[in-house]
């Protein structure tokens, strides 16, 4: 037998509601004859991200949008290890339909939650999502893809094209993107910024403030921008350059201070085409992750 580690994804599906002002979904299994959080295994070639939406609206019929990570469990199923990721989830549309793999589904406050479902693994998910606000919003902050190296190009560097694989990091881009919807796009005007959103529906603000040659003119302009967002509160995207990306994280580190988790916001760079997801409540940042799409 394979001892190879099985990937899953879920999420802790929430919805205003209930007398704590909060209400989280558990679902009966009847293949198992127990209630649990939605959840299910990774398809071939499938993003966990991708994952945790497919399930969710599977097992429940719901559509989410994703909120911060709530790590990681592990146990062993069917005699294999088995690590299921998951999110807290903000309802956003659709009913629940009883399927043939979950038969029942209950709105119920957390701790209700935690005395009904079975596991001990899915307890401590429910204790970490309501360790913090859950209502958060999402400003993502964005490397542009693989772009055509700088020697091979030769010209203008603002206008240096994607590669082939930053091309095809681009077309994965939305895909990636539903877990958050961002409401606003602001990148840098360079070629390799613009290409990397150009499969977008929405047309970004291009701002000279998240360019190369913006942060050797205003090198604090580019941080204020991120803070703005962030106490802005909606759904936001920036799409910038590796020299810009540091001080971008350092600021979000101080946006984070207070914050009782650690959110992993080091200096390591972006890769090209990675994102750093922050979650934010109130001026602050309360999540953090990266993700590649």
């Amino acid at each position: 037998m394979s001892d190879a580690v099985v990937l899953a994804a879920g999420a802790v599906c929430w919805r205003p509601g209930g007398p704590d002002g909060v209400e989280v979904a558990v679902v009966h299994r009847p293949r198992y004859d127990d209630w649990s959080l939605p959840k299910g295994k990774v398809d071939p070639g499938e993003h966990l991200v991708a994952t945790a939406l497919r399930e969710v609206r599977e097992e429940t019929g719901l559509g989410v949008h994703l909120g911060r990570p709530l790590g990681a469990t592990s146990y062993l199923a069917l005699g294999r290890p088995k690590r299921v990721h998951y999110w807290a989830a903000r309802v956003v549309d659709g009913a629940f339909e009883p399927n043939d793999e979950v038969d029942g589904l209950e709105w119920r406050t957390v701790q209700d939650a935690r005395d009904r479902v079975h596991r001990e693994s899915d307890r401590a998910v429910l204790a970490e999502f309501a360790r913090l606000p859950v209502q958060t919003a999402p400003v993502l902050v964005l490397r542009h893809a693989k772009a055509r190296s700088r020697k091979a190009w030769g010209g203008d560097d603002a206008l240096r094209p994607l590669a082939p694989e930053g091309e095809e990091q681009a077309a994965r881009l939305p895909a990636l993107l539903a877990a958050w919807e961002p409401e606003r796009v602001v990148s840098s005007p360079a070629t390799r910024c613009v290409g990397t959103l150009a499969h977008l529906d929405a047309d970004p603000e291009l701002v000279d403030e998240l360019s190369e040659g913006g942060l050797e003119a205003a090198p604090a302009a580019a941080p204020d921008l991120l803070e703005r967002l962030v106490h802005d509160g909606r759904p936001a995207l920036l799409c910038s350059h590796r020299p810009v990306l540091p001080s971008l994280v350092a600021r979000a580190r101080d946006l984070a201070d207070g914050t009782p988790v650690d959110l992993g916001l080091d200096a390591r760079p972006l890769r090209p085409g990675e994102l750093l997801v922050l979650h934010v409540a109130k001026g602050q940042v309360l999540g953090a992750e990266r993700q590649r799409p």
